[in-house]
């Protein structure tokens, strides 16, 4: 981008930014991570999207300090070279996608192992891939999709924070604050509630996550200096929506080689519906000269994301009790 003079070379690399970021930031992380990880899955996954928030606040820091003293053009080129080196040799020579590959177990295989001896009436759990047009017969993915969907939708508003602030009667340098204040609520909460879903559940996680997201779009919608503030600290939560709680949600679902496919296309479907809505929470303001609209349906979209998640907690225990989703039906 350092080297562009035109404004469709702009939208083009927008484009495949916007499709590559899925293949690189999005999928591969929680695959590789549940086939190293067959315990805890729910503290590595928030451990390395926490690490990727840092990463940002790192590179957003180093453009900020680098494009005064050097101009944008060599920062972009400066970034472009940095990532490629620290992201393309770890990839080709250190980063293995299997712990087979290296001759090793997963961390916690041998309790999974137990378990499934243990519970002999156990359900196969689909290990060994799955076409497109099965994954369309099920229900599940359905629900990972609408699932995904509403998350990353939620998510656009980040880019809003700013404009919300000043709207809200802060001075320039104190709305611009508010997006840090997201990213410390957004790697917090990365760390916490994958460590909190080992323990207390996908499900129920979920919902904390949801409700804490769901304050900070209260408090961004009541529009004062003070609550502004605290609402960006809130809505932090609603990124890790996306990028820790969907990973772990689509593992009740599909595991091994099923859950690489399924939750590729759960993302991939998920993230073309949502992306029109970076746009249209724009069109609102423009169209109403008020960001209540905008934050008014990422808080709908929050709603329609707890219906999901409840109904695949109603699901579960239907399952548990011995009926089928069908037959409950």
């Amino acid at each position: 981008m350092g080297t562009f003079h035109e404004l469709w070379q702009w939208h083009l690399t927008g484009i495949i930014q916007g499709i590559a970021s899925s293949f690189v930031c999005m999928i591969p992380a929680p695959i590789i991570l549940g086939n190293w990880f067959k315990k805890k899955t729910g503290m590595a996954v928030g451990i390395s999207a926490a690490f990727s928030g840092l990463v940002g606040m790192i590179g957003s820091s180093f453009l900020g300090m680098a494009i005064p003293a050097f101009g944008w053009r060599v920062s972009y080129v400066a970034v472009g070279i940095v990532s490629t080196v620290l992201v393309l040799p770890i990839s080709l020579f250190v980063l293995r996608c299997k712990p087979e590959e290296m001759g090793l177990l997963p961390y916690g295989a041998e309790d999974v192992e137990q378990r499934a001896v243990s519970d002999a009436s156990a359900p196969a759990s689909g290990e060994n891939g799955i076409t497109l047009k099965e994954l369309l017969r099920q229900p599940e993915f359905y629900i990972a999709v609408g699932a995904y969907w509403t998350s990353v939708s939620c998510a656009y508003l980040n880019s809003f924070l700013t404009p919300c602030g000043i709207a809200a009667g802060l001075t320039l340098q104190a709305a611009a604050m508010m997006t840090s204040i997201s990213l410390l609520g957004n790697m917090s909460s990365k760390l916490i509630l994958g460590k909190i879903s080992d323990s207390l559940g996908i499900i129920r996680t979920f919902e904390v996550s949801i409700a804490l997201a769901f304050l900070g779009h209260v408090l961004l919608f009541v529009g004062s200096p003070e609550t502004v503030m605290a609402g960006s600290l809130f809505y932090g939560v609603t990124l890790p929506l996306s990028s820790v709680m969907m990973p772990l949600f689509c593992r009740i679902f599909w595991n091994g080689e099923t859950y690489s496919t399924a939750y590729a296309y759960s993302t991939m479907v998920g993230t073309l519906l949502g992306a029109p809505f970076n746009m249209w929470f724009g069109t609102f303001y423009d169209i109403t000269g008020d960001y209540r609209l905008t934050i008014g349906v990422s808080a709908a979209m929050l709603i329609m994301l707890t219906f999901l998640i409840i109904l695949e907690g109603v699901r579960l225990k239907r399952a548990k009790s011995g009926k089928s989703p069908s037959q409950a039906r």
